[in-house]
């Protein structure tokens, strides 16, 4: 994880942001609070109607809230007008759901575009699209249109385009959306090189939570136009405390133990939660050569958040009640999390 102690990049203060739909009052932001330390990926999740598009459209600028302030690299966008916001808007680049590529430019052109309007000098233009086909891989694309382009080169070109003007945040809305398996899991190891090698802080807006799985430092939940949990991916994936984050989580069933356990069930079981390094151990080997119990696995997954390894287990445990005990104690004092799912006494 890249996030530091420097100061924030990106701060949301009581964001609200209201629309009038068939006579109707709707309020689609209701005091949204973040704050995003440069140098962090930090997904914002969330069903569709969330409030996701609308946030970024407030924090991109291309609409005002009705309250709250929205500071990028210090500036409060939510309060600029004319030159001035569009001088502040330079801060941030943003690549769309559906890219909003120009058909009628080339590559070079779709790059180029936001230097043109910032009224860049031409040979400085040349050189920062020169470097950014250069770096994503595009030269021989150069002079070819969108049409010409598979879904990753056409995401690989508004990528670039969105970081002409060297911006301090990069606003990536469903970035994965309708690109296969292998193409998205290429992309998001390019977002994560983007980040590094551009230092540049990213917002990944999304309903997809593998990528914020895959990607992110930290995530925030959106529902109803609020944040209902915000924390380190680990944290709010392996452990959600709000009941929309558990929805979230448990919508792809890879962390619900209750659809592992049998309904008729005469044995303890506890639901295990590795994170880092313990989570390449024999844990469950070790229970059954070091405490005497049987060991049966109802569910497991072995994956990575982000960059960090951990392992998700429900097992049942068969044995005496002192050594049934003395396993769970075990695990407990390696400092892994161990929720008691059933027991004889409650089954």
């Amino acid at each position: 994880m890249h996030a530091s102690a420097e100061s924030p990049i990106l701060q949301l203060e009581g964001v609200r942001k209201l629309y009038a739909q068939n006579g109707q009052v709707i309020e689609a932001l209701a005091g949204i609070d973040l704050t995003v330390t440069r140098g962090t990926i930090q997904g914002v999740i969330g069903f569709s109607g969330a409030g996701k598009s609308t946030l970024l459209r407030c924090i991109s600028g291309i609409e005002q809230p009705e309250a709250g302030r929205v500071i990028v690299a210090g500036t409060d966008l939510a309060h600029q007008q004319g030159d001035a916001l569009r001088q502040a808007r330079r801060q941030i680049g943003v690549v769309f759901q559906h890219l909003n590529l120009l058909r009628s430019r080339t590559v070079a052109g779709n790059i180029a575009l936001g230097l043109e309007l910032a009224r860049q000098p031409r040979a400085a233009i040349r050189a920062r699209v020169a470097e950014l086909l250069a770096w994503f891989g595009l030269e021989d694309k150069a002079s070819q249109y969108p049409s010409q382009l598979s879904g990753g080169q056409r995401q690989r070109v508004a990528i670039a385009r969105a970081l002409s003007l060297q911006p301090a945040v990069l606003l990536t809305d469903e970035p994965t959306s309708a690109l296969d398996n292998e193409t998205t899991a290429s992309v998001l190891n390019l977002l994560r090189r983007v980040r590094d090698d551009f230092h540049v802080t990213i917002l990944l807006i999304t309903h997809d939570l593998e990528s914020v799985r895959v990607l992110c430092d930290r995530v925030a939940v959106l529902e109803a136009g609020r944040i209902a949990e915000e924390g380190s991916v680990e944290d709010v994936l392996l452990a959600p405390k709000s009941s929309a984050a558990r929805r979230l989580v448990h919508s792809g069933a890879e962390l619900d133990p209750a659809s592992a356990i049998p309904q008729q069930l005469s044995a303890t079981v506890i639901e295990v939660k590795v994170i880092g390094e313990l989570a390449a151990e024999p844990l469950l080997w070790q229970l059954t050569t070091s405490h005497g119990v049987q060991v049966n696995i109802l569910r497991a997954q072995i994956d990575r958040l982000n960059q960090t390894a951990y392992a998700f287990f429900v097992i049942q445990l068969a044995g005496s009640q002192a050594s049934v005990e003395e396993a769970i104690g075990s695990l407990i004092r390696k400092g892994i999390h161990v929720n008691r799912v059933a027991s004889e006494a409650s089954a």
